[in-house]
């Protein structure tokens, strides 16, 4: 059964068990209020996955790259719940509530559930964006090795 736009929460696995999980994921949320690094990140973009990662995370500056300066656009705060603006594809917020869309996904403040819906709901609208993170997201992941 085919659910496109769930969000379903598994809970703790086993490393051995991940990959299977990776496979049937359309993406992958890290939404830690603080994490060292959150070496399953780069897991998930091995497997091919565009990311959402919390900024508190370690990682979310070395793996979740800035898109392009032209990508980008600023928007005000009110405007990630669309209070009567029209959504746009790309955003780069600067607040405490922000959510910045970036190369291969999606950084957000693990604060704010207005900016993770909002992330969730820009993944979840187009399959075209999640192939083109998800590529994105296995060259990045290439660039790094265990030792």
């Amino acid at each position: 059964v085919e659910q496109h736009g769930s969000v379903l929460f598994y809970g703790f696995r086993q490393i051995e068990e991940n990959p299977v999980f990776y496979a049937l994921a359309e993406a992958f949320v890290l939404p830690s209020l603080y994490e060292e690094w959150g070496l399953v990140v780069n897991e998930a973009m091995a497997a091919g996955l565009p990311v959402i990662v919390s900024r508190t995370a370690g990682c979310a500056e070395d793996l979740v790259p800035e898109a392009p300066a032209s990508r980008s656009s600023q928007l005000a705060a009110g405007s990630i719940q669309g209070e009567g603006a029209e959504p746009t594809d790309d955003c780069k917020l600067q607040t405490a509530n922000s959510l910045e869309q970036r190369s291969n996904g999606f950084v957000f403040d693990p604060n704010s559930v207005e900016a993770l819906a909002e992330a969730l709901r820009r993944m979840a609208d187009s399959e075209e964006r999640r192939g083109e993170m998800g590529r994105k997201s296995r060259e990045i992941v290439e660039q790094f090795s265990c030792g």
